[in-house]
């Protein structure tokens, strides 16, 4: 890969989302060394924050400014009924003011010396910057001149129509891009391979509830055109170039988004998702054998195509059986980091490990759960790794999937119940090549990121498994189940369940001393192992806090 990977940037607006872009950008100015923007599309909000990246504003210094906005919040007031009737019917006025968000760009746009649209490319030699809005004498969106001002270019991007425009104002003819565009996707896709290809930050969207009146339907009308209008867009890119994000920040939500919780956690989580998104986006370029989950995928793929999906691999692929050679489960619990240590707060990273060999059928496909617990959150970040015998130099591409069953098969009921209130999502990796017939060891490593996984260990109890494994020939050689503990948590004990098919016994010794070298500096190891496991039967063991010591 060259020292410099050229990409374009699609940014979807979204108001008050505007915390989302900022830390994604964030995330992306830090790999400037690996990474160059060569155009960037933004509507509304997207564009605000494509065009302060691309004229080289430091988005430390970006979110410092929306911190310090928050006394300017007056003028951003969370619009209902009255205040519409008020101010837009009765008043002819919008509900919002612009004047503080006006200063605040053409200070920040006059610090790095860009006037207009053109001189981003110009002076700063950054990328070409496409912003959007709606005109509505035309009915058609629109990209701002390079000669236009950029501030004022940026303004009527964001035009949310009574909110910050009316028709009596001097540009009411022009508004929020959103209305026709709000991922300008279509902007970027011609040249692409002078360009590159095309990044979407886009988000999920949230579950609407039933309009409560009349004022609820306007906007639940105005929000599905714009849904509509995403939808389309994403349709032109394949799912590993959209990073989506997963957030229930409402386009009004001004006050949280710029308050602790929007600038704070929630900016924190987007920064470490998009950092992995794309570092994954880059590897992928080099590297064929991973395949990243990125988001919410349940949510914006279509759920008829998933159950289909479900459906396929279930009646046939899910049937190939292998010789299974080792399942392992392994735990790093950062969330029982200590409060005030530079690490509190990270997720726990967890990483299913499988070896196997094939049988006299080609496997085509595996099965995952992407699983987080009730006192989680759903971070959406994970990858799949495959890897072939080192001999044959082959490589495995896989393209992971998200399905959904169509019923809870007989028998596992109480398990799917069980993984259902636990918010499993299911996905399918499908393999090119398919991974030949008689051949072997292979290796899939799915690892993911959990929030709060393990928090239940510091009430007392928790406890770490591994399901059945249906497809496997026979027993299983080896299942390990691994938990690496931060040294200051306190001492773990690990015990089996009385009368398990699959009871295991503690790790100790050399095969222990091999998981305390893979755990981080300031953690300690315990495992659990069972061989020639019962493939048919979980594999589960108790954790408690007790006297026995974590090895240091």
């Amino acid at each position: 890969m060259p020292s410099s990977f050229r990409l374009q940037l699609a940014l979807q607006g979204g108001g008050a989302k505007i915390v989302h872009l900022i830390a994604a950008l964030h995330a992306l100015e830090q790999l400037n060394k690996e990474v160059e923007v060569s155009r960037i599309a933004g509507t509304s909000a997207g564009a605000i924050a494509g065009a302060l990246f691309a004229a080289g504003v430091p988005m430390s210094t970006v979110k410092a400014e929306l911190r310090a906005f928050r006394s300017e919040l007056s003028e951003f007031p969370a619009p209902g009924r009255m205040d519409f009737f008020t101010s837009v019917v009765v008043g002819k006025r919008a509900l919002a003011k612009t004047t503080s968000l006006r200063k605040l760009l053409k200070r920040l746009f006059d610090d790095a010396g860009v006037s207009t649209v053109g001189r981003i490319r110009t002076k700063k030699n950054g990328p070409v910057m496409k912003i959007v809005y709606a005109d509505l004498y035309r009915g058609t969106p629109q990209v701002a001149g390079d000669g236009e001002n950029i501030v004022t270019a940026l303004l009527d991007s964001c035009a949310i129509p009574f909110y910050f425009r009316m028709w009596n104002e001097a540009r009411g003819a022009f508004v929020d891009g959103g209305i026709c565009e709000n991922l300008a996707v279509a902007d970027l896709r011609q040249d692409q391979e002078k360009y590159g290809p095309i990044v979407a930050i886009s988000f999920n969207r949230a579950p609407a509830d039933d309009p409560q009146g009349w004022f609820d339907y306007a906007k639940a009308l105005m929000d599905t055109a714009i849904h509509n209008s995403v939808a389309r867009a994403l349709q032109q890119l394949s799912p590993e170039d959209v990073l989506p994000i997963s957030t229930d920040l409402g386009t009004f939500d001004f006050a949280r988004a710029l308050g602790d919780e929007g600038l704070g956690s929630i900016y924190n989580s987007t920064q470490l998702q998009a950092s992995m998104y794309f570092r994954d986006f880059l590897k992928a370029k080099g590297e064929k054998n991973v395949a990243p989950v990125r988001g919410d995928m349940w949510v914006s793929q279509n759920p008829d195509t998933m159950r289909k999906l479900w459906h396929l691999y279930s009646s046939t692929f899910g049937k190939i059986k292998y010789d299974v050679e080792l399942a392992s489960y392994t735990v790093q619990a950062n969330s029982l980091i200590a409060p005030g240590h530079p690490a509190a707060g990270k997720p726990d990273e967890v990483t299913y490990k499988l070896v196997f060999r094939t049988g006299d059928e080609p496997v085509h496909a595996q099965k995952f759960s992407h699983m987080i617990s009730p006192q989680s959150n759903f971070l959406g970040l994970a990858e799949l790794r495959v890897f072939g015998p080192a001999e044959s130099g082959a490589e495995y591409v896989p393209t992971l999937l998200p399905v959904s069953r169509e019923e809870i098969p007989k028998g596992v009921q109480a398990l799917e119940e069980k993984a259902e209130k636990e918010n499993v999502r299911e996905l399918v990796a499908f393999f090119s090549p398919p991974l030949p017939a008689r051949s072997g060891p292979f290796t899939l490593i799915f690892k993911e990121l959990l929030q709060d996984s393990m928090v239940p260990l510091k009430k007392g109890h928790d406890r770490l498994w591994i399901t059945a494994l249906p497809r496997a020939l026979g027993k299983v050689k080896q299942m390990d189940l691994v938990l690496l503990v931060p040294e200051s948590f306190g001492p773990v004990h690990m015990t089996g369940d009385e009368g398990a098919k699959n009871l295991g016994a503690q790790v100790s010794g050399s095969k222990l001393e091999e998981y305390r070298e893979r755990a981080p500096r300031g953690f300690g190891a315990l495992a659990w192992t069972c061989g020639e496991a019962d493939p048919t039967y979980p594999f589960s063991v108790n954790l408690r806090l007790g006297s026995a010591s974590v090895l240091k």
